[in-house]
């Protein structure tokens, strides 16, 4: 039996990553805002990639554009959540490796903690 790859499941995870990314983006961009940054195009792009996503998910969900993002970036919130476990044992594998890795001796370290201080 062969199992076949729906185009439209992967469009419908992309859309929502791309809405829910942008989404994310533009409040960091209007949170952060100061008078030395201008973040007029960053935003624009952001809205057109927004928009974008919103698109494809209209084309691939077949609804009205508030139902169509809904259900596609709560997919894509859903699949990040399926992968944290993975990211997590991926994290936890490097600090551990990190943590039990033989460091160099200090040499100022030691010269200091083998002679008692003076008074």
């Amino acid at each position: 039996m062969v199992v076949g790859f729906d185009i439209s499941i992967a469009l419908q995870l992309f859309s929502g990553g791309l809405m829910l990314s942008s989404s994310f983006l533009i409040v960091h961009l209007v949170s952060t805002i100061n008078p030395y940054n201008k973040p007029v195009i960053p935003v624009v792009y952001c809205t057109i990639l927004f928009l974008t996503g919103l698109f494809m998910a209209m084309v691939a969900y077949e609804k009205n554009p508030v139902n169509a993002a809904r259900e596609s970036m709560g997919d894509a919130f859903v699949s990040v959540l399926y992968l944290l476990p993975l990211a997590l044992a991926i994290l936890t594998y490097n600090l551990l490796r990190i943590s039990m890795k033989k460091r160099p001796g200090d040499e100022l370290f030691q010269s200091t903690s083998s002679h008692p201080p003076e008074a």
